[in-house]
């Protein structure tokens, strides 16, 4: 099975590693990273732009392969969505099969501190400093995981419908 990642960062295509050989066991997998063709310059901070990013990477990287084979497509956005007048980090997950069917799963999230929205993009360097998401979750959440959890999610719902 032929997965291109939209991305060449290795925690992200690890996310993405794990979560199809937990949902395909036993099957021969092969994980490509490919050049992340859309990249914004900041962390969207609407709900809406963090699923257009997703889905024109998907889009990008489709027009870029033309024909060549590949049996998925996953794109993985990260941004800022609101709720109830909070604001969380969280990835989208969107997984294109081969038959055009597209998938989408959410991540969990953390709530940003209200501090540092509007200012995100610069938030991160702080971030980094107390070891990303796994060092404020003191060893408990990586942001691999976050990323497989979240593709798993998309994968499930191809099965459902």
């Amino acid at each position: 099975m032929k997965v291109i990642v939209a991305s060449k960062d290795p925690i992200i295509i690890e996310g993405v590693q794990r979560a199809f050989r937990d949902f395909f066991p036993n099957t021969n997998l092969e994980i490509e990273g490919v050049t992340d063709l859309v990249k914004p310059s900041k962390i969207p901070l609407k709900d809406q732009k963090i699923y257009e990013v997703a889905r024109n990477k998907i889009s990008k990287i489709d027009q870029e392969l033309g024909k060549k084979k590949k049996d998925y497509i996953v794109s993985v956005s990260n941004g800022v969505i609101s709720q109830y007048g909070n604001f969380f980090n969280c990835y989208v997950i969107l997984v294109k099969e081969k038959n055009g069917k597209l998938n989408w799963g959410l991540s969990t999230s953390f709530e940003i501190p209200i501090k540092y929205v509007g200012k995100i993009n610069d938030a991160k360097d702080d971030l980094e400093k107390k070891g990303g998401i796994k060092g404020l979750s003191k060893g408990n959440v990586d942001t691999s995981k976050i990323i497989a959890d979240a593709t798993i999610m998309a994968l499930a719902r191809s099965k459902w419908v």
